[in-house]
């Protein structure tokens, strides 16, 4: 898996516009982060050097098994991954940074790649995978 060079188009807004969600709506809930996952895979594979993959696209995650309390904690499920006219189901996996003892413990909110991050998105076209490891915020 591979994720490319990211070109320098970021939104910085983005975070600030996350801390004034949180300041007034509260933490991200989980149905949340699926969705805002989903739009930030889009404005990776947009940003990417490589062109093939700069036109592909996310169209939702449909998350399968959570493993958050295993030695190796993650999410997997499925993702829909568009290019050209269609998208099709490929599998995803979302490494989490840590062990939590339930789903409910999961801080969804840590979870969601920074605007200004890159290196995040593995990409495996051939076996019709993506790999997210969230890099780890400052405290």
């Amino acid at each position: 898996m591979n994720g490319g060079t990211f070109r320098d188009n970021r939104r910085p807004l983005a975070a600030e516009r996350r801390d004034v969600r949180r300041a007034v709506i509260g933490p991200m809930t989980e149905a949340d982060y699926w969705q805002h996952l989903e739009y930030r895979v889009c404005r990776e594979f947009a940003g990417l050097e490589n062109k093939a993959l700069r036109f592909f696209w996310c169209d939702g995650f449909i998350p399968k098994r959570y493993f958050v309390d295993d030695p190796l904690p993650r999410i997997t499920g499925l993702a829909w991954i568009g290019s050209a006219p269609k998208s099709e189901e490929w599998a995803f996996e979302l490494v989490l940074s840590g062990a939590v003892p339930r789903r409910e413990d999961v801080v969804w909110d840590a979870l969601m790649p920074p605007e200004d991050a890159t290196g995040w998105l593995s990409i495996d076209v051939d076996e019709r995978r993506i790999r997210i490891i969230p890099p780890r915020r400052a405290a």
